[in-house]
């Protein structure tokens, strides 16, 4: 199953599961994440996240996986935007190409 789709920006790649946030991080998605870091040649990530529980969850959980892929991690919670909460992206920074950001939640 692919879960990556580029977004109406055509920067973003998009992982969206509706109608409810998953709290899952399954081996697909993992892979997932891992492909698309190394597309990027990533090797730190700063993981934004919206304020609450199954967010705050699931990037722990991203978090961790990152970790023990060898990535530095920075995790920072935000407030919620106007995104809908089902929403989770990649992006690769725009000015270091080292760096990618990954976006849990209502964030724009």
């Amino acid at each position: 199953m692919n879960f990556i789709q580029k977004n109406v920006f055509g920067d973003n790649l998009i992982y969206t599961v509706s109608p409810n946030f998953s709290r899952q991080l399954t081996s697909e998605l993992k892979e997932e994440i891992i492909f698309l870091l190394n597309t990027f040649n990533a090797t730190s990530v700063s993981i934004r996240f919206e304020h609450g529980s199954e967010t705050a969850e699931f990037a722990t959980l991203v978090a961790q996986f990152l970790t023990n892929n060898k990535f530095n991690v920075y995790k920072n919670e935000v407030m919620m935007s106007e995104i809908k909460r089902n929403e989770f992206s990649i992006k690769q920074h725009p000015s270091d190409s080292g760096f990618a950001i990954i976006k849990i939640g209502s964030i724009l």
